[in-house]
């Protein structure tokens, strides 16, 4: 997949048509309620935007999710399409990759990546190398995967 770069000003974008939104006209999309079992929106979740394709964003967003095993017990290990540019300055950060441990706890590794395959493949990566995580301390590596911040 090609995406087309383009400037600071889109910050937005649905992960499953990739039409890129600038802040005023996400905003301006329809809405949605977040919880649709709540009778007042506003008061509770609030709303999501609908893409043109019908997509709620936050909702309806790209994501690989699995557990791992290992002789530290259960991890989670989730990566999702932001949908909110989270490269600022310093390009197009789409994609996170998470890890929750045994304890419940989030890992400080968090690694961003420009595009989906970059995304897919640092998932991957990261499942392989917590399923050889020990005891005696090998640990994850360090992303290498060009765009991955």
């Amino acid at each position: 997949m090609v995406e087309e770069k383009i400037g600071w000003d889109v910050r937005w974008r649905c992960s499953w048509c990739y039409t890129r939104y600038t802040t005023d006209q996400y905003l301006a999309l329809p809405m949605v309620p977040a919880d649709p079992t709540e009778s007042d929106p506003q008061a509770g979740h609030g709303y999501l935007a609908v893409c043109h394709c019908g997509k709620v964003f936050h909702r309806d967003k790209w994501r690989l999710q699995e557990f791992v095993g290992n002789a530290l017990g259960r991890f989670w290990v989730s990566t999702v399409d932001l949908e909110l540019n989270h490269g600022f300055n310093a390009g197009e950060l789409w994609y996170e990759t998470m890890i929750e441990g045994p304890d419940g706890q989030f890992s400080d590794y968090q690694p961003r990546y420009e595009t989906r395959e970059q995304a897919e493949a640092g998932h991957h990566r990261v499942c392989h190398d917590l399923k050889r995580l020990r005891e005696d301390g090998l640990s994850v590596a360090e992303p290498e995967t060009p765009g991955v911040q």
